[in-house]
Order: C-alpha cells, then structure tokens, then sequence
C-alpha cells in the first residue's frame, strides 16, 4: 500500500497518511490490530464516516495512536501518535500498512457501483408502474 510520509524539523516520520479509496475504517482497525504487542482501544463503529473524524485508537508499548480522515471527507487516512511527536513505534504501524494488500482495491468501487446502478434501475421500474 502506498503511504505518505509526515516529517517534523528534523526529517524524522513522525506520521504517515493512507489513501482511503482503497481500504476503509474497518480495514485500518483490522490492518493495526494485527500489529504484534497492539491494542485496540477503540474500532470505528457502524457510518462513523457519518459522525466522527478520529475513528481508530491503540496502544503499543504504551504509545498511544490514532487513525483519522481530517474534515471527515478527506481523500487520505491520517495514522500517527496521538499527542502528534516523533516516537520509533511508528515505523512499526507503518510496515504494517506498507506490507498490506487491500483485497478489494479497485472492485470495490466497481462492485459498490454496480449495486447503485441496481438501485437507480429498481426504482425507475417502481416509478414507471
């Protein structure tokens, strides 16, 4: 998976952001959960794109993280420690997210637009009646 580095002053990865068009919140607390030495503190609920910014929370080795899409409607996942510093676990949470291989990737889309087209053709037919 692609990621984009965040960098403080002194040019070290303090955080990193992940392209949401090809895995979504569910997939980020399923991708940290099987960091070893992780705990989830906090999954995303049910339309928590709805509702909430910050929707992933864990620990490892007492470092505290977070997962958020800023403004709720970015095109990116922002991952990082929460309060924001540089610390050396987040080259771990990172690899994680380097190594994985979303297994929808481009078919979601195809496969969420075909369900809409299924919609939009259902209830044309409901209209025409």
């Amino acid at each position: 998976m692609k990621v984009y580095d965040l960098q403080d002053k002194e040019g070290r990865n303090f955080a990193f952001e992940v392209p949401n068009s090809f895995i979504g919140r569910s997939e980020v607390a399923r991708i940290v959960g099987a960091i070893p030495g992780a705990t989830l503190v906090r999954k995303p609920k049910m339309f928590s794109f709805v509702s909430e910014e910050e929707f992933c929370e864990w620990e490892i080795n007492g470092v505290h993280f977070k997962a958020w899409e800023p403004f709720g409607d970015n095109s990116r996942f922002w991952i990082g420690p929460n309060p924001v510093r540089w610390t050396s676990e987040i080259q771990v949470v990172r690899h994680a997210f380097l190594q994985h291989r979303p297994f929808w990737g481009f078919f979601k889309w195809i496969a969420m637009a075909a369900v809409l087209v299924a919609v939009v053709v259902s209830l044309f037919a409901v209209w025409r009646r």
